[in-house]
């Protein structure tokens, strides 16, 4: 039986993930190996805000015709931010899998940053703060963070009004360019597709450098080598702190107790997802069993670990 998943590097240093699935449907991703541990305090947000600018308009096309051309061909299109990475993702029927391949590598490569849209995106920017004050659930998921890590890890990674304030065209080109790069890439693909074309396509359109610059690449013999990007880590320094915050009309409680586990790359990190599902990890677990079923006290009792 021939293998269902395959991993290549190019000569460019972009990283192309695939998974061979026979359904009609393919899910396509393209990762910067950039996000909130990379930022500093008073940029805290930096990698966020790129993440929303790369909807908002290319040379070729504008944000409603990046939504439209995925939407229009039955697809879904989105992005997310975290903590070791930012990716934009889309979900389309496999026959118009280069429909994706295009529309995402043209946002990557092709954004404008237009100044008058990426003020607009400010404010969105700061709903979306207020949105996750707003939910407790969100609310104290976020807070646990800044509990169990010192500034500028502990700070919350989609930023502070004052960080996003703080954040200028320059200062986002600036990070774009450093990151953006082949070199720091991976391009994913699930589904109904064939490799080789997955491949072909990114070797033609990552050739040398995208927008993001030359900093992955080393010419040698009139040849590109990738070459690893590595960006800045400020210090992560561990914490443990206790706080109850009351809220008026808020009827009922979320709790969360964390604890500092081993990241994957050390002894112990599978033994604590073996502890989380034990403890936590469905409607047969033990906190679920007691804090739910006997006591009747919570609707949902839930637990994870978290790699860094």
């Amino acid at each position: 039986m021939k293998p269902k998943f395959y991993r290549k590097i190019l000569r460019n240093g972009m990283t192309i993930i695939f998974e061979k699935r026979d359904n009609p449907v393919v899910s396509v991703a393209i990762a910067v190996r950039c996000g909130g541990i990379n930022e500093e305090e008073h940029e805290k947000g930096i990698s966020h805000f790129i993440e929303h600018m790369l909807y908002k308009g290319t040379k070729k096309r504008t944000a409603k015709q990046i939504a439209e051309e995925i939407e229009n061909n039955g697809g879904d299109l989105n992005g997310f931010t975290d903590h070791l990475i930012t990716a934009y993702w889309c979900k389309i029927p496999s026959k118009h899998l280069k429909v994706a391949l295009e529309v995402l590598t043209d946002m990557i490569k092709n954004s404008l940053f237009a100044e008058k849209e990426l003020e607009k995106e400010r404010k969105v920017i700061f709903e979306e703060i207020k949105m996750r004050k707003d939910s407790p659930r969100t609310y104290v998921m976020d807070q646990i963070h800044s509990f169990l890590y010192e500034k500028p890890f502990g700070a919350d990674l989609i930023g502070t009004y004052e960080s996003m304030n703080s954040i200028t065209r320059e200062k986002i080109l600036k990070r774009f360019r450093q990151v953006y790069a082949p070199g720091n890439m991976i391009l994913a693909v699930v589904g109904d597709a064939d490799f080789s074309e997955v491949i072909k396509f990114a070797e033609k359109n990552f050739r040398k450098k995208s927008s993001g610059g030359r900093q992955n690449v080393i010419r040698r013999r009139g040849q590109f080598k990738g070459k690893k990007i590595e960006i800045k880590k400020p210090a992560v320094i561990l914490r443990n702190k206790i706080r109850t915050e009351k809220r008026k009309g808020v009827d009922q409680a979320n709790l969360v107790f964390a604890y500092h586990s081993p990241n994957p790359k050390e002894k112990g990190y599978y033994t604590a997802q073996v502890l989380s599902v034990l403890m936590a990890g469905g409607m047969s677990s033990r906190l679920f069993n007691e804090i739910r079923e006997k006591r009747n006290l919570a609707y949902a009792v839930k637990g994870f670990v978290e790699g860094e």
